[in-house]
């Protein structure tokens, strides 16, 4: 095993957590909270879609429509405007 590799890879991962999570609460501080949990939930139809081209992941039905679901709520609260 490669461990200077794994390092690497494991800085890379918690300094792209970092990131995200600093742009999260950045943008909490600009915009209404539901708005920014709405747009989270978009991000999961793009996780879905990278798992099956990725990975190989099963059930690509199931899941998109899961992800699509819980993304809609994005969509009603720009239609509630």
């Amino acid at each position: 095993m490669n461990w200077f590799a794994l390092s690497l890879a494991a800085a890379g991962t918690q300094a792209a957590q970092f990131a995200v999570i600093s742009l999260q609460t950045t943008a909490l501080t600009m915009a209404p909270a539901a708005y920014v949990n709405a747009i989270r939930r978009m991000s999961a139809v793009l996780a879905v879609l990278l798992g099956r081209a990725l990975f190989g992941e099963p059930d690509l039905g199931r899941r998109l429509l899961a992800a699509l679901l819980a993304g809609t709520g994005a969509v009603c609260l720009l239609l509630a405007r």
